[in-house]
């Protein structure tokens, strides 16, 4: 899976590349330039950061079926191989996850886990124990 991450990321930076605004804005595979202050993102790296949110999404399975361009046969076999990464709250299966396979590091791997996660709050799509 790691040569399909590293294939879709070049897509993405190319992307960048030719369009430096795509990236931008208020969606999740986009990064606000106020998200980017807050976390201390570099609009450089984000399409690397959000391929690997994207993977391990699909890595997950909460994608619908959708492998989102992934090879499913190599989807489950990481899956057999790495169950341990199979906790989709828990900011450290991520970080191993995205840190060994899509090549973000320690740092960025926290700063795209919780801008995720805040985004999908002010989205209404994470509630807590205590709302109603």
């Amino acid at each position: 899976m790691r040569e399909q991450i590293e294939a879709q990321v070049a897509e993405a930076d190319e992307q960048r590349r030719k369009d430096p605004t795509h990236y931008t804005g208020s969606d999740w595979w986009q990064l606000s330039p106020e998200e980017g202050l807050v976390f201390g993102i570099d609009p450089q790296r984000w399409p690397r950061m959000m391929v690997a949110l994207t993977a391990y999404n699909v890595f997950l399975d909460v994608t619908g079926g959708d492998t989102l361009g992934f090879d499913e046969e190599a989807v489950k076999r990481l899956q057999l191989e790495r169950p341990d990464l199979i906790e989709g709250t828990d900011p450290q299966a991520f970080t191993e996850f995205a840190t060994t396979y899509a090549g973000l590091t320690l740092r960025e791997a926290g700063a795209a886990y919780w801008k995720n996660r805040f985004w999908l709050s002010r989205q209404g799509l994470t509630t807590f124990p205590d709302e109603t």
